[in-house]
């Protein structure tokens, strides 16, 4: 079997980040995985050369574990995707490839030094952050099917950025009066007229002729 080595990413936005902690399927089926999203635009050459790179070895794995290449569509499980065709406006122009491991891949952060440093702070680790990674691509066959994945076996951090997602701030609760109540809530409750004001409405209604 060849033993190929790992291969480094270009600097990317990492999403769908789960590095600190494994992951669960939703399903609860499988063992949980340590997860991170790479995120490439299209349109840059050192992308162009790591999917060609990435491709070059997964028929390599294919040979090996499977006994030939297949062609990638008809693959049980694809890693690379179009983010053209996925929700979510960071995904558009970009090339999206899932990544993943059982084994919790090595963690580190780029100073401004240009030292590096382990690192296991959430705080610091999100989706949004630009990252390398150390990948390492292979091929499976089970009783599901036949297919290739992209193991993750290193994040560096090197700058952070505006997270993925949404975002908490403390005007947010601007709203809630002291009491709890939500102050847009009282605003239309003071504008609703009372039962007495709705009876006395329809009454001058009942009073006017038909025409």
């Amino acid at each position: 079997m060849a033993q190929l080595n790992n291969i480094v990413s270009p600097e990317f936005r990492g999403s769908f980040v789960h590095v600190l902690k494994p992951r669960r399927r939703d399903d609860g089926d499988g063992d949980p995985t340590y997860e991170m999203t790479i995120v490439l635009p299209k349109a840059d050459r050192e992308t162009t050369d790591f999917i060609a790179n990435l491709e070059e070895r997964f028929e390599i794995v294919m040979k090996d574990v499977i006994g030939k290449v297949i062609p990638f569509e008809k693959c049980k499980h694809y890693p690379i995707r179009d983010g053209d065709d996925m929700d979510g406006d960071e995904f558009k122009g970009c090339w999206v490839i899932s990544t993943k491991n059982k084994r919790k891949p090595g963690i580190m952060v780029r100073e401004e030094d240009g030292s590096r440093r382990a690192i296991n702070d959430e705080s610091e680790i999100y989706s949004g952050a630009w990252y390398h990674a150390s990948v390492r691509p292979y091929a499976w066959e089970n009783k599901y099917g036949k297919g290739v994945s992209v193991s993750l076996e290193g994040v560096l951090k090197i700058r952070d950025d505006e997270a993925f997602g949404g975002s908490f701030h403390e005007d947010d609760f601007n709203s809630v009066s002291k009491g709890g109540k939500r102050r847009d809530r009282e605003e239309r409750e003071e504008r609703r007229p009372s039962r007495d004001d709705d009876r006395s409405s329809r009454r001058r209604s009942d009073d006017k002729p038909p025409f």
